[in-house]
């Protein structure tokens, strides 16, 4: 059965049987962005999350910013710092729900005694922290924030991962720097992460999987805003390049300077390993970017904001949210997104080199790896595997 959302469609020939060949086509519906036009910005601002339900704080945040910088209202800096830690908030509860449903799964750890209702409430525990009424992405929002409300949940935040995820406080897990402190602590504790870790390494799945995909760089505003006016927007949206380059878009490319991630990249490139552990220094770097935004709230001096003229780009849990809007006398004219997906899940992009490099010659270990892959790099929606 195909998905409302759509689904990633990868059929992979591994060269066992017939020559390698893979090829990766989308069902995503790309242009729904074009129910929007001829509405209200408010009336979008409110179908935004009903449409786009995965990650819909970010794709709150992208629609506000586009609309907020084309209608040329002035952005505060507090609100954005509060919107931010919402977002990152979401990342949190993103990474957390890939590790206990898709790791799980794939490790086949029992997942029915598994805390995810704490887990489901951290993005609107957030915004009735920081909001009136929790209502953090409207033209009207109103702050109301409640710092001892978000350093208790931050608390709750850190014990929990502390307790599932890590096995020690988050904070001195976040400053591994070394392969062989990872090791050691993949030797000492047991969670479905050390678990992970442990029989990626055992089963020599570590430099699997690499790719010569670089991390998407800042992209220029003029340029971008030019080619999603382009005659051909539909297709950039569909399968998006930067001159011509294929690149990725995830957590690790936003964790690739991490000293962890240096040291993995040194042993193994950007293979799986080095993958799979982004995604947990990532989530244990939130905690302390949220205190630290919390921080900066009585120093809106140094806060900044996006100011691209109908432009909104934000980091999501995958990767980075393009939006783009037009607005005329109030009414939405034109409206534009790229989602993560398609970048990473070009068909001559990241997963199809990824996949093009495994070099292993057992169908079972192949199709495992492949599914740890995709599950590493995470689309947004659902997929198929045809492997043979």
């Amino acid at each position: 059965m195909t998905s409302i959302e759509g689904t990633i469609n990868i059929n992979f020939s591994t060269g066992l049987f017939k020559p390698k060949a893979i090829s990766i086509s989308s069902s995503r519906p790309l242009l729904v962005s074009q129910i929007f036009v001829g509405k209200s910005c408010s009336q979008v601002l409110e179908m935004v999350p009903l449409v786009y339900s995965v990650c819909a704080a970010a794709q709150s945040r992208a629609s506000l910013l586009a609309i907020e910088s084309q209608q040329k209202i002035a952005v505060d800096p507090v609100k954005e710092m509060a919107r931010e830690i919402i977002v990152l908030m979401e990342t949190a509860r993103e990474h957390l729900l890939r590790i206990f449903l898709g790791w799980s799964e794939l490790f086949h750890q029992d997942k029915k005694d598994l805390p995810l209702p704490f887990v489901s409430q951290l993005v609107i525990l957030t915004k009735q922290a920081l909001f009136k009424n929790g209502n953090a992405f409207s033209l009207n929002s109103e702050l109301s924030i409640d710092k001892n409300a978000m350093r208790r949940l931050l608390e709750r935040l850190k014990q929990y991962l502390k307790e599932w995820i890590y096995k020690i406080p988050v904070l001195n897990w976040s400053k591994f720097n070394q392969l062989d402190q990872l090791t050691k602590w993949c030797e000492q504790h047991d969670s479905i992460a050390t678990k992970s870790i442990t029989e990626i390494i055992q089963k020599q799945f570590s430099q699997q999987c690499a790719s010569t995909c670089l991390a998407l760089p800042e992209l220029n505003h003029l340029e971008l805003t030019n080619r999603l006016k382009s005659k051909d927007v539909n297709q950039f949206m569909a399968q998006p390049d930067w001159n011509s380059q294929n690149y990725d878009t995830s957590p690790l490319s936003r964790q690739i300077n991490h000293p962890l991630i240096q040291s993995l990249f040194n042993h193994h490139k950007n293979g799986l390993l080095t993958r799979w552990v982004s995604r947990l220094v990532e989530l244990s770097s939130i905690p302390e970017k949220i205190d630290d935004l919390l921080n900066l709230s009585d120093k809106p001096s140094l806060l900044s904001a996006h100011s691209a003229t109908g432009l909104g780009i934000v980091e999501a849990a995958r990767g980075r949210l393009i939006h783009r809007a037009e607005v005329v006398d109030n009414i939405i004219t034109e409206y534009q997104i790229i989602a993560p997906t398609e970048w990473n899940f070009h068909p001559q992009g990241l997963v199809k080199q990824s996949l093009n490099n495994i070099s292993l010659d057992n169908l079972d270990e192949i199709r495992h790896l492949s599914h740890l892959l995709i599950n590493a790099i995470d689309p947004c929606v659902d997929y198929q595997l045809r492997i043979e």
